[in-house]
């Protein structure tokens, strides 16, 4: 069924950046219901006058021991909306006959509902339902417009279009050398115990778009015991740490145990797990948001702007290609553009973020035999983490680690692909920045020379992975999903030692990289292509891991001794 062609008055006026195409494999089935209920979210313009929000390049000439940042509330009074702007948007919404859900000055947001008859009206869409091989959702093709009368107050339309943005990146016997550990483990190993804190005032945000963990069955009461997660944290000899629900746009802490939903649930007991038994002191601030653009957006606006919890770390262990099978990008210029200047804001006020790089190679789950990389870890406002597989640790821990792949270890395409290959590669969207070296490996078959993914690397194959408990059965897991928490949880206690916020680290690290490095270099040639099709079929193109910098690894994996050296005053 084609788009039906909407009229547009000279009233209206195109949202920059809202080109939405219909998703790869998805065909339009019939009109979506007039009488639906849709939420959206309005994107403010900053308050007129704002000063200029600080840069990549002011962080790369600002040493990490002498940086300042905003308060929340300093941040909302200097780049939050106007308020003269939000009382307009209300009246115009009001007339409009929409419902004002929810509004803040200091995330610039407001939240609207309506019927899909009142937003095609309001913003000149058409939106239809949309099939695709796993799914449904409600959609349109073209751009969002909206009226004049609002439009220098508006920078961003979410939530007319419902499709699942992101993916969570998450035995039989394994490569030589290869056993189960726990994130302690793996800590020794890293020397992150170097940094003495075990994290103390610190609080870790997690960002979540489905799943749950499980508390006692029938009850939701502070202070009661988490059966899967306290299973997890006894079994590594430490009490449970405090954590704390937010709720986004109508999502909750949903431990919903059908097959549709257990690898979700699976995905927030692993960021729970791992970031706090390497921080066992910090708080963990959970943030459940449902998973399209409007809940993307929403749930990282409401992380970094969180004044009550105030996380000072956050952990994303989900993404999506830049592109999709088709050559469109599988996010709208708008969502994009939004979110890299809510990291910037997170720069600001000190946060440090933290994104998976992917656990299918440079395939990235597209599989058109090209390289791809995923959003948000293409994002040079966040530092991006690939993964690697530690083998032959001794009692004096002692280890090698290598270049996560597990379809090299098997020695062949198919019949020992369990657990998947990192993440890595070069950006389509974001242009290579200033502190990132330049590198001998360039990106595959004319692409342009942009961002490189990832910045650092970690234990992620399942076959060193972790075991933790989901609905009471133990599950062995891994994917850079676990790197994320992993160094959320070091920073956290690398920020509570030092008496102070890294806040945005990427330009620290490649600054930390020549010698004397702060890191383990992993340069074993391996390679990070991951099978697609059918068995025996074709595989996507990928890079090596070499010597320095590369799109496998990264910089290495970070020792924390050296680390907590390089950034303790003189």
């Amino acid at each position: 069924m084609a788009k039906k062609r909407v009229s547009r008055s000279s009233t209206h006026r195109a949202v920059k950046g809202s080109m939405h195409h219909a998703a790869f494999s998805a065909r339009r089935i019939a009109d979506a219901d007039p009488a639906e209920k849709v939420s959206a979210t309005f994107l403010l313009r900053r308050r007129p006058g704002h000063p200029k929000l600080p840069d990549q390049l002011y962080w790369s000439r600002t040493p990490a021991g002498k940086r300042t940042f905003l308060s929340r509330e300093e941040f909302a009074k200097q780049y939050g909306a106007d308020p003269g702007d939000l009382i307009a948007l209300r009246k115009f919404a009001r007339a409009s006959g929409l419902k004002v859900v929810q509004s803040s000055l200091a995330r610039r947001t407001l939240i609207v509902s309506g019927t899909v008859k009142q937003m095609n009206r309001i913003f000149g869409v058409d939106m239809g339902i949309y099939a695709m091989p796993d799914g449904v959702y409600r959609g349109l093709e073209g751009k969002i417009f909206i009226p004049k009368a609002i439009a220098d107050l508006v920078v961003g339309v979410f939530g007319l279009d419902n499709r699942r943005m992101l993916r969570k990146h998450g035995a039989p016997a394994g490569p030589a050398g290869a056993v189960p550990l726990n994130p302690r483990e793996v800590a020794k190993l890293y020397n992150f115990n170097s940094a003495a804190s075990n994290g103390l005032h610190q609080t870790i945000g997690l960002i979540e778009f489905g799943g749950g963990y499980v508390r006692l069955k029938g009850k939701d009461i502070e202070g009661l015991k988490l059966p899967d997660i306290d299973a997890f944290f006894a079994s590594v000899d430490l009490a449970t740490p405090k954590i704390t629900d937010v709720y986004v746009d109508g999502a909750t802490n949903d431990p919903d145990s059908t097959p549709l939903n257990i690898g979700d649930s699976l995905e927030v007991a692993l960021d729970i797990d791992v970031a706090g038994s390497i921080a066992p002191e910090a708080d963990l601030v959970v943030y459940f948001a449902p998973d399209g653009a409007q809940g993307w957006i929403d749930a990282i606006s409401t992380a970094v702007h969180d004044a009550v919890n105030k996380p000072s770390i956050l952990s994303i262990s989900w993404g999506r290609s830049e592109y999709d099978g088709n050559g469109n990008p599988s996010w709208t210029q708008s969502t994009l553009d939004s979110t890299s200047e809510l990291f910037a804001e997170a720069a600001a006020m000190g946060i440090s973020v933290f994104a998976a790089s992917g656990d299918d190679g440079s395939n990235c789950l597209v599989s058109t035999g090209e390289a791809y990389v995923i959003y948000p870890a293409s994002d040079p406002w966040v530092t991006s983490c690939g993964g690697t597989i530690i083998t032959d640790v001794d009692k004096h821990f002692s280890f090698d680690e290598h270049t996560w792949n597990d379809i090299s270890w098997s020695g062949s395409i198919w019949s020992g692909y369990i657990g998947g290959a990192t993440g890595g590669g070069f950006s389509r969207v974001f242009p290579h920045p200033g502190w990132q070296p330049a590198t001998r490996k360039r990106p595959l078959r004319g692409f342009p020379f942009g961002r490189g993914v990832p910045d650092i690397a970690g234990n992620a194959s399942r076959y060193s992975g972790y075991t933790i408990q989901v609905f009471g059965v133990k599950q062995l897991v891994g994917g850079t999903s676990a790197v994320a928490p992993l160094y959320a949880g070091f920073f956290a206690r690398l920020n509570a030692t030092l008496g102070r916020n890294l806040g945005y680290l990427n330009p620290t690290l490649y600054e930390f990289s020549s010698a004397p490095s702060v890191f383990r270099d992993i340069k074993d040639n391996v390679s990070n292509a991951a099978p697609f099709g059918l068995p025996g079929g074709l595989s996507s193109v990928g890079y090596k891991s070499v010597a320095g910098w590369d799109p496998c690894t990264g910089l290495g994996v970070i020792d924390g001794a050296l680390l907590v050296n390089r950034l303790k005053p003189n």
